[in-house]
C-alpha cells in the first residue's frame, strides 16, 4: 500500500506471493474488499491480446464493483522507477515498519543489475506513478468558465 499526504509517499505495506493464479486472484480480491470500494484499483496492463484479456477478466471476473483500470505502461522498468527514486533521494518516500521492509530494502539496493527479483520494485514505482498524477489532478488550476458575453 502506497498512500500521499502533503506530497510525503508513505509505503505502509507490500505483500509478495508465489502462488497459483486463482490464489493470487483471492489474495487481489480480499485485499480490494479490505480497502474498500473507495479506493482505486490499477494493475499494469501487459502488451497485446493477452493483456487486455486478463485486464477484462480482473474486471468482470474478480474485481467487479470496485473502480479497476488497466494501465498500458511503456518504457523499462528502471526508467519507469526514475520518479520514485528522486522522490526518495529528496526524502519524500517514507517506509512504514513491516515484516516486508528487509525483502523490499534487499530488492531496490540491487535494482536494476543485481537483485534476483524486481516485482516490488516495479509495483511500488507504478503506484507512484499513479499516485502522483493523481495528487497533481488534485491542485491542479482549472480554467475559468466564461459565461456568453452581453452586448
Amino acid at each position: 500500500m502506497l498512500a500521499e499526504k502533503d506530497g510525503i509517499y508513505y509505503i505502509a505495506n507490500i505483500t509478495r506471493t508465489r502462488a497459483t493464479p486463482k490464489s493470487v486472484e483471492e489474495l487481489i480480491r480480499q485485499t480490494a474488499e479490505i480497502d474498500g470500494i473507495e479506493v482505486t484499483i490499477h494493475m499494469e496492463q501487459e502488451p497485446g491480446s493477452s493483456g487486455v484479456n486478463t485486464i477484462d477478466h480482473y474486471r468482470r471476473r474478480v474485481l467487479k464493483g470496485f473502480a479497476f483500470y488497466g494501465d498500458k505502461v511503456s518504457g523499462s522498468k528502471e526508467v519507469r522507477a526514475n520518479p520514485l527514486s528522486s522522490a526518495a533521494e529528496a526524502g519524500n518516500v517514507k517506509l512504514v515498519r513491516g515484516a516486508w521492509i528487509n525483502d523490499f530494502l534487499d530488492e531496490i539496493v540491487g535494482f536494476p543489475n543485481e537483485a534476483a527479483h524486481d516485482d516490488m520494485v516495479d509495483a511500488v514505482s507504478g503506484s507512484f506513478t499513479k499516485l502522483h498524477e493523481i495528487a497533481e489532478q488534485r491542485f491542479a488550476v482549472r480554467p475559468a468558465i466564461s459565461g456568453r458575453k452581453r452586448g
